[in-house]
């Protein structure tokens, strides 16, 4: 298989194949966050603009999911969280988790990635941002990394069920929306993914 679809360059007299990464973690994904849920598609249009944003930050968080939660203390911890690397990484992988098993098993529908990107951007975060977390950002006196994060999260959500169809498991960020849903922000990650427990204020 990597002969045939390799990228091959000879070093040292020894070939070398550029693409042998790229192809061993297609064929072998790394482990990744199992969800408890099984999620259907739905439209999380009018769900998104049900949200009452952060409205309950600060409060006990009654949300069920897969993983453990610690709750904290307020907008500095919550801010300070949602910039570490840590969660960043996390973030990442979870969504490496979704373009991995696109890229191994449907790669067709994946090839539409970007245009549902440029769509969702468009149609549904441009006037979430501008609507409500802009506003809410600059009277809490936010830094731009909370929209930034509630940004990124809400998209690869609305990626996550876009392409439900093609048989995924990765739900990690449709589990986040759950937190949003209730009012909450979820803002960092505890221990080594996939293990660990959810931060959320």
């Amino acid at each position: 298989m990597a002969e045939k679809f390799g990228a091959w360059i000879m070093m040292g007299g020894v070939p070398v194949d550029l693409l042998g990464g790229m192809l061993d973690v297609i064929s072998n994904p790394p482990p990744g966050f199992t969800s408890k849920f099984k999620f259907e598609k739905t439209d999380l249009r009018p769900r998104i603009d049900a949200i009452k944003w952060f409205g309950h930050c600060g409060e006990p968080t009654k949300v069920d999911l897969t993983m453990d939660i610690r709750q904290v203390r307020d907008w500095a911890e919550a801010t300070t969280c949602c910039t570490s690397q840590a969660w960043t990484d996390v973030q990442r992988e979870a969504n490496n988790q979704l373009t991995i098993f696109l890229g191994a098993h449907d790669s067709e529908n994946y090839l539409n990635w970007n245009e549902k990107v440029i769509g969702f951007r468009q149609e549904v975060l441009a006037p979430l941002s501008a609507n409500q977390l802009l506003p809410y950002q600059k009277e809490k006196h936010l830094q731009d990394a909370v929209v930034l994060c509630a940004d990124w999260d809400i998209m690869c959500a609305l990626m996550e069920n876009a392409y439900i169809d093609s048989g995924h498991s990765s739900f990690f960020f449709l589990e986040l929306f759950r937190v949003y849903e209730a009012g909450h922000f979820p803002c960092g990650w505890e221990g080594q993914w996939p293990e660990g427990r959810l931060l959320v204020y």
